[in-house]
């Protein structure tokens, strides 16, 4: 398997270039992004050489100096593909540009779960898998489980909770075997109690939620409020200040407490951004991402992009120093109407610029022990 790996990653697609060429390596997630288009070009937007990576995500592609890449994810994309995520970075010899993971689990249904748990006075159940939430309004009940709310294995985890107009009157959560095509929750009574978290913010105007992950998939209860029977692999927890300021935090465990003081908020981010994309540098965090969300029925060509209709997200992501770029020379480009922010980004595992590392979603490399911070302006000044 080895050898069979490394003959596919050496039939890396070539560069156009007759100039130097460097390597770098498309990951949708975990996985490699094969045939995603590669672009390199300058910060002004004029295009250098393109390429296609291979079945492993390596592409060799032309440079420049002071190049940027900008890499199209999905690897394919189809009339179909409803979003498209593009990510565009200084090129470096060597780096990683991480997009979205690509759902290649079916959608179809693998089996059903019987719940019958003891009678409890509610009007309603909501059920949580994980990867879908269901309401019922009575108990037993059989709900169907889709191959995604299957996690690593062929256990199935559940929280169950039941309301009485808005309020929880009781809980029930477990992880049970799919045998056969049907797995069974019974448990022998309700919870009512949760072992609290400790939650301090110093920030009165921060609202704080959190997920529990458990074997991939995340749970929801109230912060600070963990369920018994639920298998938590870890806890993600995220403290938001007006929907422009936002820190969040990754623990590999339940915490024995939660704390967000104001230094683990970054400042406010004054508008400076223009039309033709530039901005006042704010030199904050490890580095800045301008961010242009729109949705598109079209394409400028037929080579990468066949017309949708797509979602796309454009994430430009520079050293904090930056103060413009343009977009990428791809089919698709911004609209005037494009949902615009400039978002500063602070990791706390790694300083400076992850200039071989490079995120869609986190912008910094992930943490699974610390947090990342980001503050953002949105619009046009």
């Amino acid at each position: 398997m080895l050898v069979r790996v490394a003959i596919i990653a050496l039939a890396a697609c070539g560069s156009s270039s007759s100039g130097p060429t460097v390597t770098i390596t498309a990951m949708a997630g975990e996985q490699p992004a094969g045939g995603a288009t590669v672009v390199s070009h300058t910060v002004a937007g004029k295009a250098i050489d393109s390429t296609t990576a291979d079945a492993v995500g390596v592409a060799q592609i032309g440079v420049a100096d002071g190049a940027l890449v900008t890499v199209l994810f999905p690897g394919i994309i189809s009339e179909l593909t409803p979003n498209i995520e593009v990510v565009t970075a200084p090129l470096a010899d060597g780096m990683t540009i991480v997009g979205p993971s690509e759902d290649s689990a079916p959608g179809n249904v693998v089996g059903g779960l019987q719940i019958s748990p003891k009678n409890i006075q509610a009007d309603s159940f909501v059920i949580q898998l994980g990867c879908a939430t269901f309401t019922v309004v009575s108990m037993p009940a059989v709900i169907d489980v889709g191959a995604r709310c299957m996690g690593s294995d062929q256990n199935v985890d559940v929280l169950v909770t039941a309301m009485k107009g808005t309020n929880a009157v009781g809980y029930v959560a477990g992880r049970v075997p799919m045998t056969d095509g049907m797995a069974m929750f019974a448990p022998s009574s309700w919870e009512t109690t949760y072992t609290m978290v400790p939650v301090t913010i110093s920030r009165t105007d921060a609202v704080a939620t959190w997920s529990l992950v458990s074997d991939g998939l995340a749970f929801t209860t109230p912060l600070g409020q963990v369920p018994t029977g639920l298998t938590i692999d870890r806890v993600i927890v995220t403290a938001d200040i007006g929907g422009l300021i936002d820190t969040t935090r990754w623990f590999p465990t339940v915490p024995a407490s939660i704390s967000f003081e104001d230094s683990d908020f970054l400042a406010p981010l004054p508008a400076s951004l223009t039309a033709g994309y530039s901005w006042t540098a704010a030199g904050l965090g490890d580095a800045v991402d301008l961010r242009a969300s729109w949705d598109t029925s079209a394409s400028g060509s037929a080579n990468a992009v066949p017309p949708g209709p797509h979602h796309v997200q454009w994430d430009a992501i520079l050293p904090p120093d930056a103060t413009m770029v343009a977009p990428p020379p791809v089919d698709l480009v911004p609209p005037a109407t494009a949902d615009i922010a400039l978002r500063y980004v602070d990791g706390s595992v790694d300083d400076g610029f992850p200039a071989t590392e490079i995120h869609a979603d986190t912008i910094v490399p992930p943490v699974t022990d610390g947090e990342i911070r980001v503050t953002e302006a949105t619009g046009l000044r």
